[in-house]
């Protein structure tokens, strides 16, 4: 059920009273577009911290690096260099569980 026009001009009345005294100073200083970029970047925190989480559990559970880099749009030395912080580096200096080996001319070689 909608608001008489009685409730609407009450409301009204309220939330310009509230905008006039009550409205935090700080909001009335910062311009509307630097409050959202804030927003924003609260925001983005928050889903690379999902994403993060998403990472370690879909490593937990035995999904490759070169999975987790395909899933994430990245190749699988870039997914493990960004998510993999503190795991184990295998004897070619990168984080195990990429499928490195050593290439005939002794260079190194991923095998995704």
């Amino acid at each position: 059920m909608g608001w008489t026009s009685e409730e609407i001009e009450e409301r009204a009345d309220e939330l310009a009273d509230w905008f006039e005294n009550d409205f935090p100073e700080r909001a009335r200083e910062v311009p509307v577009a630097e409050l959202l970029l804030e927003r924003a970047a609260r925001a983005r925190a928050q889903c690379e911290q999902a994403v993060a989480d998403a990472v370690h559990a879909a490593l937990d559970a035995g999904v490759p690096w070169s999975r987790v880099g395909a899933i994430l749009g990245i190749d699988a030395l870039d997914a493990s260099r960004t998510y993999g912080l503190g795991i184990a580096e295998d004897s070619v200096g990168v984080p195990a569980g990429l499928g490195v080996s050593r290439d005939d001319n002794s260079g190194v070689a991923l095998d995704l």
